[in-house]
């Protein structure tokens, strides 16, 4: 059995089943995938994506870890129920623009206008969907082996506050972390509390998402730009680190990598 980790895939399903052959997960069942959070938004493939990985699920080769737009589903859901629906369909709300809008109308399988007309039943069909209750549900905030700890951004970290400035602190019991230490964590730089803050679990790596590799091949590496012409969207790879999302809506790949045999 060998394991393997997306990240960030965010509904790109062809890139992804792209990335997944050349890797080579497809070439033996035993192998298993972890999928370091934000599966969907932005792309338009969702059901395809869902798809895939209920498959996977279902053949128990998948490790599902929760990521900041898995918590964005949820709230676009509140947000509606609270009478916003006008408004983030207009385009006038982060829901709109970081693709929340167009997952939540793909798994309810409503038009705009129906969805504008019956908010209710759009709320029901989105929570009655397979992703919602049979995916979601197996999300965790990281998977852990030997060697290795999977999360989405990074590990929960200790702040304090110094001369109006966050100072990060290693906690060793990050692992007993609650709900809102875990959401702080999903949003952060793994790259940055890595390599710049010195922020690592001993004699272990981390592979996370969230920040596009990008970031780290520039600010880190020096070796590209962070956006734009010449930007470098391979994992990144550092001590304690392996970041792995490739920012697919603008680099137009996923990155999958092979970690353990």
């Amino acid at each position: 059995m060998a394991l393997f980790a997306v990240a960030d895939i965010h509904g790109f399903f062809d890139q992804t089943k792209k990335a997944l052959d050349e890797a080579g997960f497809f070439s033996s069942p035993e192998n298993k995938l972890v999928v370091v959070g934000d599966a969907l938004d932005r792309g338009k493939q969702v059901r395809e994506t869902v798809d895939l990985l209920l498959s996977l699920h279902r053949e128990g080769r998948l490790i599902y870890i929760f990521g900041n737009h898995e918590e964005l589903i949820d709230k676009c859901l509140q947000d509606i129920a609270a009478g916003a629906l006008a408004r983030i369909a207009s385009g006038d709300s982060y829901h709109y623009r970081n693709g929340t809008w167009g997952t939540v109308l793909a798994l309810s399988g409503m038009s705009i206008n129906e969805a504008l007309l019956y908010p209710d039943e759009l709320i029901r069909r989105v929570r009655a969907s397979d992703y919602y209750t049979e995916l979601l549900p197996t999300a965790v905030d990281f998977y852990e082996t030997d060697k290795y700890i999977f999360c989405h951004g990074w590990i929960p970290l200790d702040v304090e506050i110094v001369d109006m400035t966050a100072v990060y602190h290693y906690n060793p019991n990050w692992r007993e972390a609650d709900g809102l230490e875990w959401h702080r964590a999903r949003w952060r730089n793994g790259m940055e509390m890595c390599c710049i803050r010195g922020i690592r679990e001993p004699g272990k790596t981390v592979v996370c998402g969230h920040v596009n590799t990008a970031w780290g091949h520039s600010h880190i590496s020096g070796i590209c730009p962070e956006h734009g012409d010449g930007a470098v969207s391979d994992p990144f790879y550092a001590d304690g680190i392996i970041a792995i999302d490739a920012c697919t809506v603008r680099s137009g790949r996923v990155n999958c990598v092979k970690v353990q045999s």
